[in-house]
């Protein structure tokens, strides 16, 4: 629902959640972190809730797993090998055999196999960040400030007119 009052302050803010999305699956995808079928990518969303007040919230969300594609990880402590093992549920990976470079079948055993060989290597490597969502907003957030600027301003004085009336507001 569009307050009334501030109207092109939430169109605005909008705009920017729009834009911060479609850069941030653009990262992912030149960056080699999205595939055909990507959960994250399809996760990335943004909520705008302006209060009667004027008080903006807005807020960015992605599947759990997000933080650790954003920034990374340290090696040293091994991820759940069940998270990963559901990953590879979800994606087109094939599975091969470490002996004779064979592709095996998507079995319950071979998939978590496959899946605590990856938790072991992230144990021991650790993950490499990426920076997708936080080069994306920072790119957007320079470009919101004047836009947001005068959507406020045209919002304020019209919000002022209500109150005050037409013969204040000259």
């Amino acid at each position: 629902m569009i307050n009334n009052n501030f109207k092109n302050t939430e169109i605005a803010f909008k705009k920017f959640g729009t834009n911060v999305i479609h850069r941030a699956r653009f990262y992912l995808k030149r960056r080699k972190i999205n595939t055909k079928k990507s959960t994250l990518s399809d996760s990335l969303s943004f909520n705008v809730k302006v209060y009667p007040s004027g008080a903006l919230e807005m807020d960015f969300s992605a599947v759990d797993y997000m933080p650790f594609v954003e920034e990374g990880r340290l090696p040293g402590k091994m991820p759940p090998p069940s998270a990963i093992a559901e990953w590879i549920k979800i994606k087109p990976i094939r599975l091969r055999d470490t002996k004779s470079g064979k592709f095996k079948s998507k079995t319950e055993a071979n998939i978590n196999s496959a899946a605590f060989a990856i938790a072991m290597h992230i144990k021991t490597y650790g993950i490499k960040p990426t920076w997708f969502f936080r080069d994306a907003f920072a790119m957007h957030r320079k470009r919101l400030a004047p836009e947001l600027i005068k959507a406020y301003g045209t919002d304020s004085a019209k919000m002022l007119k209500n109150i005050l009336g037409n013969e204040y507001t000259k």
